[in-house]
């Protein structure tokens, strides 16, 4: 009798747990109550750090620009003029005078019915300092892993060493598990042995799909076929969630990993690798270069030969011992004019409470992102 009863105690703990709890880790083991993967925890990213950190306001007042009118309903899908009046497109960052004689009260009021994006696109890059099948086996560091992906619609991502083909699918899992909806496109690995300075890496892509979409067939590899680049750099397109299609903004990411041991050679090539990309035939005329470039900004826009570009992180260390500056995003604001000059540092050391040992044990490089509008040519 105390047999039978001690059997069944044990069927039903063990029904129990492998209903409510999951096993995870392959070298480390977690238990976690399965009501967490399914989305319970809510501070699962580190977005409500970045809204406050951003200012939205248009401390320059607004220009209008004669003969351009729109609705929202012209802008976002399920939006609808409340009167049904039009408002004129103003400039981002624009001069505080009216236009055609209008006062500034007037721009202000202006500025108020203008249909402002619902929310910032962030686009950001980070090298994962050799990130492999060790790292992936130790539970506490994808969860910090993930928390920090999920804090951006698309990021660009280097150093994914190893040969495991689903290193990156099993990321992007683990960023799902909150009930997000992220996705990935992952470079061709390196065959073995075309790296000299090291293991072989993918670059990839990784966005939410509730936020961006992207055209699969856009996705391809920059052909280098002298060979300047250690590691081919990889383009991809995307289009924003919520606004029209054809008022949403459109753009191009090319993610470039500079190898340190050639790092003056392959900063030289950074230039024709994005006249290549800009004149691919596609057409997009907003593209943003990311990575680990090994250099910082001062260096990199001379080296791109366009005194124009502007780099979203100027004179800031991107590794988490506050010592250099070797990741960046670069783009032209005459040309992607959505961008809102906003972006920076994520100091995820700082804010997830990590020590430098912990930091290391997922990678030693900071994220670097850059925040735009939602709407095409805003």
């Amino acid at each position: 009798m105390r047999s039978a009863l001690l059997v069944i105690l044990l069927l039903g703990g063990g029904w129990y747990f492998f209903r409510h709890y999951e096993i995870d880790g392959l070298d480390g083991v977690e238990l976690r109550p399965k009501s967490i993967a399914a989305g319970a925890d809510r501070d699962d990213d580190l977005r409500g750090y970045l809204d406050g950190a951003a200012d939205w306001r248009i401390d320059n007042g607004a220009t209008g620009i004669p003969g351009t009118a729109y609705t929202p309903a012209d802008f976002y899908a399920s939006d609808s003029a409340a009167d049904g009046t039009e408002a004129q497109l103003a400039s981002f960052g624009g001069d505080a005078a009216a236009a055609d004689g209008d006062t500034a009260e007037d721009a202000a009021a202006l500025a108020e019915q203008i249909p402002h994006p619902s929310r910032r696109v962030r686009v950001a890059s980070w090298a994962l300092g050799g990130f492999g099948k060790d790292k992936a086996a130790k539970p506490h560091v994808m969860g910090w892993l993930a928390r920090v992906i999920r804090s951006f619609d698309v990021i660009a991502v280097q150093q994914i060493t190893g040969p495991q083909r689903d290193l990156l699918p099993r990321i992007v899992e683990h960023v799902n598990r909150s009930g997000r909806r992220y996705d990935f496109l992952i470079a061709p690995p390196q065959l073995a042995g075309t790296n000299p300075y090291g293991p072989e890496e993918q670059l990839a892509f990784v966005f939410d799909t509730e936020r961006v979409v992207t055209d699969r067939g856009q996705f391809y590899t920059v052909a280098d076929p002298a060979n300047v680049m250690t590691h081919d750099p990889i383009v991809g397109w995307f289009r924003v969630v919520g606004p029209k299609p054809d008022r949403a903004w459109t753009f191009s990411v090319v993610n470039v990993r500079v190898e340190m041991d050639v790092a003056r050679r392959e900063v030289a090539a950074l230039r024709e690798v994005m006249q290549a990309v800009t004149q691919d035939g596609r057409h997009e005329d907003d593209t943003l270069m990311v990575g680990l470039f090994q250099a910082d900004d001062a260096y990199l826009r001379p080296s791109l030969g366009q005194n124009r570009v502007v780099a979203a992180v100027e004179a800031t260390p991107t590794d988490i011992f506050g010592r250099h500056q070797v990741s960046n995003v670069l783009l032209d604001p005459l040309v992607t004019t959505e961008y809102l000059g906003t972006g920076g540092v994520v100091n995820f050391l700082r804010l997830q409470n990590l020590t430098l040992a912990e930091c290391e044990e997922l990678t030693p490089h900071l994220p670097v992102y850059a925040e735009f509008s939602p709407v095409e040519g805003l």
